[in-house]
């Protein structure tokens, strides 16, 4: 017999973290699939493509001095928390995102003994991905195809 509990929900978005969703470029209204990530000394370059079009786009972080990506079935309560704080197309609609306040942001304050203060966590979240950055700036938007 298998010993499994059923484990309570835990609130993963803390109380003053706010998620905003952030349009690098106006002309990409829609949600994204991640298409390929590399990482050199030429910083963090990200290649997604619109999911209703052939319109791609390379996202560059230079640099990122952090990032993570995590299959989305282990960030099951974030995106549960993103629908219940904000609704259900709020993640699915869009798949560029600012984070404030941010449980990474404080993580990767621990870690780095407080050297985050001027850092931005963006996220990038596709149909199987949620991909957080930490950057002091905005990243340089490339269109590939329109």
């Amino acid at each position: 017999m298998n010993n499994v509990t059923k484990m309570e929900q835990p609130r993963i978005i803390g109380k003053d973290e706010k998620w905003f969703r952030w349009e690098p470029i106006t002309e990409l209204k829609q949600a994204c699939d991640i298409i390929s990530i590399k990482d050199d000394r030429e910083g963090l370059e990200i290649i997604v493509g619109g999911r209703k079009t052939d319109q791609k786009m390379t996202v560059i972080f230079d640099p990122a001095w952090a990032y993570r990506t995590t299959y989305e079935t282990y960030r099951m309560f974030l995106i549960s928390d993103l629908f219940e704080l904000y609704g259900d197309k709020f993640c699915v609609e869009r798949s560029f995102f600012r984070v404030e306040n941010s449980s990474y942001m404080k993580w990767l304050s621990i870690e780095s003994a407080g050297l985050t203060d001027k850092l931005i966590h963006f996220v990038i979240m596709d149909n199987d991905f949620v991909m957080d950055i930490a950057a002091y700036e905005e990243p340089k938007i490339r269109i590939i195809n329109k």
